[in-house]
């Protein structure tokens, strides 16, 4: 048999074996198979497919091991730039081929670099790269291999191209409507600079948005960011919203790099607004992800829910604004606002059952916070059991502004929220509040509705190692001013506090001992004060 007979024998027995399946190419190059947008190999029938059959491995890269890999060339066919999805897994529908471990890579010429690589997917292990920017009209290379095992004799795929298909809203009219509470997505594109300069700032390549209000109120725009064309960070983006096309603008914010932004606008219902997002720096073009919530009723100080003393409710921050803090590392995200009043002085404690929120306590709103509060979990899980806890002083009838903070910017979770006394010691303190000869005594932290004893004695006896709270008293001397009633025996508020006095007239110098006796409603001892001593002036 001569040569080139053996060589046709070989070939039939190839193509037969691999069922005339194409092969990529073995190496990089302008001879490699040209992919189309959709199933390759084209038309893209099921069971037809590539083949790697004898190929060889070209030099790696740094993704992952390819084995026995071959290369496609594929022209971008959008305009502009734009994101592409380049697949390996299996078509729906279609016959799988037989490699099911594959590696992919795209890359920006041949030797060049590397835009994207992928050893798995959502079908697998098959590869599938998505979101690859790549720019209209460009050649591209593309190469499939077996991931890091032994070469079989025979392995065939698919290779699917999808180019990224949202619309491009380039201009105010053209503007893709987007609806409440649903993340929407403007991929990097060839979007031109619109007319108009934002109030806050130039903008560039931007892109068009519109919504309709369904309430009246405030809409806050949650989202992100970032930038691609350039080798170094442009100087950040815009995004500026207008009550028509053409129309007056409504708010506008300059965003830091790659950073998130949060912000709310007062809209009325059935109104249609129109917004932009664009890059601040010329030559370069963004990649957006916008979502719009309703903004809490509360996302204010000046509009904080008014609550009571217990629990008070779940809430969420979900749509909430960040407000200026006033501790520099204390408060640091979207937070919520509350108004509250206490109905007596003392100290009060504000709490959430996990630790990530930030808790503040105002006198009044834009001043300094009485106290500041965080913790550091993510409280993400239902075994979390830190709390966060802030503590403050309040007097009975004043407003108290109380500010709870979510840990990250664009990240919305929820809460309960209690407000209580905080534990306080049941004591008596003496003064003369009208002068000399005056005395007056004040009983306080004791139960809610209650009652009290104040026993008094002219001599110290073996005070303060007295058998009554360190008072020394002769029994029968407590007996007769419990039966004497007021002002040794009295009712507590429902703060679980009383006043005794000012008694007037008395001698100055007078040397006074005393202690007070705390009782329930019911009449049990629920607090005995610490013995003290007071001079008449």
């Amino acid at each position: 048999m001569s040569a080139l007979t053996r060589l046709l024998v070989a070939a039939t027995l190839v193509s037969t074996f691999y069922g005339q399946a194409p092969t990529g190419a073995d190496d990089c190059g302008p001879s490699a198979p040209l992919l189309v947008d959709g199933i390759n190999p084209a038309p893209g029938a099921s069971g037809v497919v590539y083949t790697n059959a004898g190929a060889t491995s070209s030099p790696q890269s740094f993704c992952a091991l390819f084995n026995g890999d071959v290369w496609f060339r594929y022209v971008a066919s959008g305009t502009g730039v734009g994101l592409y999805t380049v697949s390996t897994c299996t078509p729906a529908g279609f016959t799988p081929g037989t490699l099911t471990n594959t590696v992919l890579g795209v890359y920006d010429a041949c030797g060049g670099a590397q835009l994207a690589c992928s050893n798995n997917s959502i079908c697998g292990f098959r590869a599938e790269a998505t979101n690859v920017a790549l720019t209209g009209g460009q050649t591209y290379y593309v190469r499939v291999g077996d991931w890091n095992t032994p070469q079989p004799q025979e392995q065939t795929f698919y290779v699917t191209v999808v180019p990224y298909t949202l619309p491009l809203a380039d201009e105010c009219a053209g503007a893709r409507p987007i609806g409440m509470g649903v993340a929407e997505y403007f991929p990097p594109n060839a979007a031109t600079t619109s007319a108009g300069v934002p109030t806050c700032g130039a903008v560039f390549n931007d892109v068009w948005f519109s919504f309709t209000a369904s309430h009246t109120g405030a809409v806050t725009f949650d989202g992100t960011m970032s930038y691609y064309g350039i080798s170094t960070p442009p100087s950040g983006g815009v995004i500026a919203v207008y009550d028509g096309c053409g129309g007056a603008e409504l708010i506008c914010r300059s965003v830091v790099t790659f950073d998130l932004f949060l912000f709310s606008m007062p809209v009325v219902a059935g109104n249609t607004y129109f917004g932009r997002m664009g890059s601040a720096q010329a030559g370069t073009y963004g990649d957006y992800t916008l979502t719009l919530w309703t903004t809490p009723t509360n996302d204010e100080c000046s509009s904080g829910l008014v609550v009571s003393e217990g629990p008070v409710g779940a809430f969420s921050t979900v749509g909430a604004t960040p407000s200026a803090s006033t501790v520099s590392g204390c408060l640091y995200g979207p937070d919520l606002w509350f108004t509250f009043q206490p109905g007596c002085t003392g100290s009060y404690v504000v709490h959430t059952p996990c630790s990530t929120p930030t808790v503040e306590v105002y006198s009044s709103c834009g001043g300094s916070p009485l106290t500041c509060a965080t913790g550091n979990d993510d409280c993400s899980s239902p075994f979390d059991g830190g709390t966060t806890s802030a503590t403050f002083f309040g007097v009975a009838g004043n407003v108290y502004r109380i500010r709870i903070g979510a840990p990250y910017v664009g990240i919305g979770y929820g809460f309960a929220l209690t407000i209580g006394r905080a534990s306080t010691l049941f004591q008596l303190s003496m003064s003369a509040p009208a002068g000399p000869g005056s005395f007056r005594a004040v009983i306080s932290g004791g139960a809610s509705s209650g009652s009290f004893i104040l026993p008094v004695t002219l001599a110290p006896g073996a005070f303060p190692n007295g058998w009554l709270g360190g008072l020394d008293i002769p029994f029968a001397d407590l007996a007769a001013q419990i039966s004497f009633g007021p002002p040794f025996t009295g009712s507590l508020n429902a703060c679980g506090s009383a006043v005794v006095g000012p008694i007037l007239g008395l001698p100055n110098g007078l040397s006074v001992w005393a202690t007070s006796v705390g009782l329930n409603a019911s009449g049990s001892v629920t607090g005995l004060a610490a013995a003290g001593t007071f001079v008449v002036p």
